[in-house]
């Protein structure tokens, strides 16, 4: 399986759109109730940055997001979305693996975005990190 990164094209909302809500939309209805696929689509586009936004390939096809910020003090893993056709095959794991490597060389903390009690949550719980904010039903953990 060969994985590659390449940053976002302006044509590419939809996609992100597309992939927001097979991978988004169940969570995001369970813990606030509601999706408003007109605001979420709206936000999708206000949101692209080719600067912060990669589209993860799967041996060259689109299959997930990722959006990640960087700065002096923080890896900041802000969206990690997997196609549910590609997730389980620790993609996600290796991603993670490789933002400790660089936080431990470059001595920044890694925060990381989920939906509280969603599976990736769960999961980071596992990995040892723990709740530093709280803003609907996401929360950001170092």
């Amino acid at each position: 399986m060969n994985i590659t990164l390449r940053s976002v094209a302006p044509d590419d909302h939809e996609l992100i759109y597309e992939l927001s809500e097979i991978t988004l939309r169940p969570l995001i209805e369970a813990a606030s109730g509601t999706w408003d696929e007109d605001v979420e689509r709206a936000a999708v586009r206000a949101r692209i940055d080719p600067a912060t936004h990669h589209m993860i390939q799967i041996n060259g096809a689109d299959g997930g997001l990722l959006v990640l910020e960087d700065d002096d003090e923080h890896i900041y893993v802000k969206s990690l979305l997997l196609h549910p056709e590609i997730q389980g095959l620790g993609i996600a794991k290796s991603f993670l693996r490789q933002f400790q490597a660089e936080a431990l060389a470059r001595r920044q903390e890694i925060r990381l975005t989920a939906i509280k009690d969603s599976p990736a949550f769960v999961w980071y719980q596992r990995e040892g990190y723990v709740v530093t904010d709280v803003s609907g039903p996401y929360v950001v953990m170092a």
